[in-house]
């Protein structure tokens, strides 16, 4: 399953503009007389500028078959994580640094599977923006049924609650089983 990240029209208008901004002034530079080497390197950084806005606007987030959360499109290219390890998404509004390109954006926590030298597990944080949030929540919690949708996101069952131990109907041991 596939969706498209979500990009806030201030970013395409900071990153399009900074960059157009740079090659408007390497043109003036030019009719100045300027160094040829400055108006190649206010060219090139706005080119980079408009580049980096064009590109982060092609993200995809994949759910694939396996269950990994991976990410297509530059600047994130590869695997997240495994749906197993995500503990917990939620709404977030933080600005700090992160891929996402809109400050609506999902949080996700995740613990790692152990090293395979037998070292700790690694944890993480991550902050992603999706076009279709409910969709993209719905189809994590199809992959893990220890995922479970809260009003605000999914939360990971404690093991007992995911063994069928009390808890809600749906995650009760079936009839007969010990």
């Amino acid at each position: 399953m596939s969706f498209a990240a979500k990009v806030d029209s201030w970013f395409l208008v900071l990153f399009y503009g900074f960059g157009i901004a740079m090659v408007i002034g390497a043109h003036l530079l030019r009719k100045r007389r300027h160094g040829p080497w400055q108006v190649v390197l206010l060219t090139a950084i706005g080119l980079l500028f408009i580049g980096v806005g064009w590109r982060a606007s092609s993200v995809n987030y994949l759910i694939t078959a396996d269950g990994f959360l991976d990410a297509t499109g530059w600047p994130l290219n590869g695997r997240i994580a495994h749906v197993s390890e995500i503990q917990s998404v939620e709404p977030s509004n933080d600005p700090r640094a992160s891929h996402a390109a809109s400050l609506d954006r999902l949080r996700i926590d995740y613990l790692g599977r152990e090293s395979e030298d037998g070292g700790a597990a690694r944890t993480g944080l991550l902050f992603i923006a999706v076009e279709e949030e409910a969709a993209f929540l719905d189809a994590l919690a199809e992959k893990d049924a220890e995922l479970i949708r809260t009003s605000a996101g999914l939360r990971r069952l404690p093991k007992a609650r995911a063994l069928g131990i009390g808890g809600h109907p749906r995650m009760q041991r079936p009839k007969g089983a010990h």
